[in-house]
């Protein structure tokens, strides 16, 4: 528009570049760079910028002109004075022109509004970082409680059958992997259904109760002790071979034989039929259906033996 009224480059030029940086060799480059601090301190002056551009005048006149923090300030506060002169002349509502301390109280009041929004951000993130741990600890917490109800039988609190068939693949595959023995150990209760019958069902209960706690003070921490279904218990026993085995089973045998439970007033004596597989992880790999099989076997044979027995068999 200047350039269309007839004003000369060194009028119109200025203006059009006064939002740029030009190097020092551009021409015209210090009016330029007086347009852009102006143009700065007029959007202070009627509310169209904030704090930070206030210091980039500051910023500009130091590095720039070489002024003095204070020279400034005194330099705009004149500045402003004199244009509320020149706009009162031409009757010109000068509008909220403020001094430049009002300005730089305004700006401070701004960083500190900012800061306080900072550090409300900072305390709204820590909560819920806290909020975040404690929700993740609960779900923890909750994924073991129902691992626990996935894994574990209710009555006994060993664990269950799906659990016990994942583990026997498991120690099986190791097993094979590295040539070590593993055992397994199936027992079941002795004349089981007579307690049932004679004593009802919640003395069974208390029976099968017992059985845990007695197989679990037997066993080793690394052994994982399961009820399989009804009266019938699983141990699998890794790094044990035959011998290991058949000390275990007459081990149990021996103490649950020894313990008396008392139901109802009445004091019973338990005895258990055991059965053991072994496999000393050398040669083909086994499955768990042979390994059950050849523990089923066993615990059949403890039974035609006259209960209350052993019977180990090594798979080959």
């Amino acid at each position: 528009m200047l350039k269309q009224w007839g004003l000369p480059e060194s009028v119109y030029l200025p203006v059009f570049h006064h939002h740029d940086r030009p190097p020092g060799a551009f021409p015209d480059a210090a009016l330029i760079g007086i347009l852009r601090v102006g143009d700065m301190l007029s959007a202070l002056y009627h509310g169209a910028a904030g704090s930070r551009t206030l210091e980039l005048v500051f910023d500009i006149l130091e590095s720039s002109y070489g002024l003095e923090r204070e020279a400034i300030k005194q330099m705009i506060d004149l500045l402003a004075a004199r244009t509320m002169e020149i706009l009162n002349f031409f009757d010109i509502d000068p509008g909220e022109m403020k001094p430049l301390s009002q300005l730089l109280q305004e700006a401070n009041a701004e960083l500190g509004k900012r800061a306080m929004s900072y550090e409300c951000l900072v305390g709204q993130l820590r909560q819920s970082r806290e909020e975040s741990t404690r929700f993740i600890a609960k779900l923890l917490e909750a994924n073991n409680e129902l691992r626990n109800l996935a894994y574990r039988d209710e009555l006994t609190g060993l664990y269950n059958h799906r659990y016990f068939l994942q583990q026997i693949d498991k120690e099986l595959e190791r097993s094979s992997r590295y040539g070590s023995p593993l055992s397994l150990m199936f027992f079941d209760i002795d004349f089981f259904k007579d307690i049932n019958d004679s004593h009802g069902h919640l003395a069974g209960d208390a029976v099968l109760r017992s059985i845990a706690s007695q197989v679990t003070t037997c066993m080793r921490g690394c052994d994982v002790v399961a009820r399989y279904g009804g009266d019938e218990f699983a141990v699998i026993m890794p790094e044990t071979d035959r011998g290991g085995l058949e000390s275990l089973c007459e081990r149990l045998r021996g103490h649950i034989e020894r313990t008396q439970i008392s139901v109802n007033g009445k004091t019973l004596g338990i005895t258990v039929s055991i059965g053991g597989a072994c496999f000393d992880g050398q040669g083909q790999k086994v499955t768990r259906f042979a390994m059950l099989n050849v523990a089923d076997q066993a615990i059949y044979q403890s039974k035609k033996s006259g209960r209350n027995t052993i019977t180990v068999r090594t798979i080959v």
